[in-house]
């Protein structure tokens, strides 16, 4: 079997109402690889390392850091590329970035780096970004990988318009907070972007099993240069755009040609499965069969020149006298919006507490709960709880409630239930 990627479409409803008001439809958006050859060489790798070596890493921090970049090392060949930047209250070039030829100095270098200072993360991904643009060609995977443990001060949009440029220069940015101290916000923002994602690690001892499994996605790469084009119907509204497999998180579309909605996915990391979920105001409906949107996603192959493209048209019939709620949701159209909403909720709790109203961001908190607890997700549920409860008594969370609320809720989309294939 030829590789390639399967699109597959699933909406709430089979069948519309034929009426004269507007209505809400989800369409559920699965990718899968096929004919996918797991004996197939992998890509070349250029990783860059950014890591923290400010005072708060000192010890077994910063021990484990170095134990997960020499795993690092260890992983790569002669046709990978690798540099090292360090910062705290200034950024060194601890390994110049250059092919993996002398992995035994490099480890040595990795095993020279100490702790001491403050934190200045802009600083780190400024020599991070100069240099990975020293590549004049490179057809492999290009990556930062940052790793945190504290507040970076004064230079939060420097970080932002850093990533920005790494993103569109085809640079994947995976950002890992360690412990409690480092602002979520901010990494979360810096990895907003299809190529890109943050991570919460809870403390020391996880540091080297989640770069093992960074290592596993950069070394499954299923396809690259990866875009999501929707091109609805007039008087269709796309209200929401979610990624829901494999972590929830909301996408922001940006017009693109002949007045598509574009969203820029990158590189597609491993070969699980990919889901996105759309939130649709349709207009009235006559009766008749109705095309709703166009669906193009496109992608190039690994070591395929010429990018390809998937098109699947959206059609469902409008009925006179059907009853909004006459059909079933499916259920894993239903899991995939219950997802969502704990998502939304929690959302809107920060936003709430952000303009201090304390009693509302409570009060989404709690629903969050409640939602967690009806997708049978109770150790996060019980988290949010308390949270809730400490919001409604101090008017803040704890540090450590937020970040285990904002990327629990992010990793329900690794949860995968049982589907029924047909």
């Amino acid at each position: 079997m030829e590789r390639d990627i399967q699109v597959r479409c699933t909406p709430s409803r089979g069948q519309l109402p034929a009426i004269r008001e507007q209505q809400l439809l989800y369409l559920l958006m699965e990718l899968a690889p096929s004919g996918l050859d797991e004996s197939q060489s992998r890509l070349p790798l250029d990783i860059c390392m950014v890591l923290d070596n400010s005072s708060s890493m000192r010890g077994d921090r910063l021990f484990q850091t170095k134990e997960a970049a020499r795993y690092i090392v260890n992983q790569l060949t002669p046709d990978d590329y690798f540099c090292l930047i360090t910062f705290n209250d200034h950024a060194t070039v601890a390994v110049p970035r250059q092919s993996v030829q002398a992995n035994v100095a490099m480890r040595e270098h990795i095993s020279e780096v100490q702790a001491s200072g403050g934190t200045e993360m802009a600083r780190g991904m400024e020599l991070a970004l100069e240099q990975m643009l020293r590549a004049i060609a490179f057809s492999g995977v290009r990556r930062i990988i940052l790793l945190t443990d504290g507040q970076t001060y004064g230079d939060e949009n420097r970080c932002v318009e850093l990533a920005r440029q790494a993103q569109k220069e085809g640079i994947g940015l995976t950002a890992l907070g360690v412990g409690d101290e480092w602002n979520e916000d901010l990494l979360a923002t810096m990895a907003a972007h299809g190529n890109s994602r943050s991570e919460y690690i809870v403390n020391a001892e996880a540091i080297i099993n989640l770069f093992r499994e960074e290592m596993r996605l950069l070394q499954g790469i299923v396809a690259q240069e990866m875009s999501l084009a929707i091109r609805l119907s007039p008087g269709t509204c796309l209200q929401g755009l979610f990624r829901v497999v494999p972590e929830i998180a909301a996408l922001e579309p940006h017009e693109g040609r002949g007045g598509a909605l574009v969203v820029p996915l990158g590189e597609w990391m491993g070969s699980d499965a990919q889901g996105f979920l759309a939130e649709l105001l349709l207009p009235a409906m006559p009766p008749g069969e109705q095309r709703l949107l166009q669906i193009e996603f496109s992608y190039r192959l690994p070591r395929e020149r010429h990018p390809r493209e998937v098109r699947h048209e959206v059609r469902l019939p409008a009925v006179s006298g059907l009853a909004k709620t006459a059909d079933d949701v499916p259920e894993k159209v239903r899991r995939a919006l219950e997802k969502v909403t704990a998502l939304r909720l929690q959302e809107a709790a920060w936003r709430e507490a952000r303009r201090g109203n304390i009693e509302q961001a409570t009060r989404r908190l709690e629903a969050a709960a409640s939602r967690l607890l009806q997708m049978g997700e109770q150790s996060l549920a019980r988290v949010v709880e308390q949270e809730a409860e400490r919001m409604g008594r101090t008017g803040r969370t704890s540090a450590i409630g937020k970040k285990e609320i904002v990327y629990g809720t992010q990793r329900l989309g690794r949860h995968r239930e049982h589907e029924d294939s047909r």
